[in-house]
Parts: structure tokens; C-alpha cells; sequence
């Protein structure tokens, strides 16, 4: 999904490499699931939800990556606008 690429390259790229290893994982775990419900969660359509989840144990730190990559994409566009 196009849309999808255009938030998580530029956040792959210039944010993973300065994750802990614990926010390293939860991105990884992330790209198992659908591109629409990445969509829907990244959009803030939606919020991960327990019962979603692969790993239920591990529902924080896939909110927390979920929640950073917003911001960044947000950041990255109010950047973007304010040029």
C-alpha cells in the first residue's frame, strides 16, 4: 500500500536505527500485520486493540511504536507545510 510506504520509509530510515531494541522488535512485529489495519492504527482511525494482536503480552510496545510513528509522520508534515 503506497500510503503505507510513504509514512514508514522516512520513519524506517531516519528514526529505527536510533530505537532501543525493545522499540526495534515492536517495529518489526508491526509489519506482520495487515496493510489496512497498519493503515487504520497509523491514521489514528483506530487504536490497537488487545484482541488484534498476535502477542497480546507485548500490546504496549506495539501502541508505543504505533503512537511514535504518528508523531513523526505528523512532525514530518507540519515541517512540510511550514516550508
Amino acid at each position: 500500500m503506497l500510503e503505507l510506504d510513504l509514512l514508514l520509509m522516512p520513519f524506517c530510515q531516519e528514526q529505527y536505527p536510533i530505537l532501543s531494541e525493545q522499540e526495534q522488535l515492536a517495529y518489526r512485529q508491526l509489519m506482520h500485520y495487515e496493510d489496512t489495519q497498519l493503515y487504520s492504527w497509523l491514521m489514528g482511525f483506530t487504536k490497537p486493540d488487545v484482541s488484534d494482536l498476535c502477542n497480546p503480552e507485548s500490546y504496549s510496545d506495539l501502541y508505543n511504536i504505533v503512537t511514535k510513528i504518528r508523531h513523526y509522520a505528523q512532525r514530518s508534515a507540519d515541517t512540510v507545510e511550514n516550508q
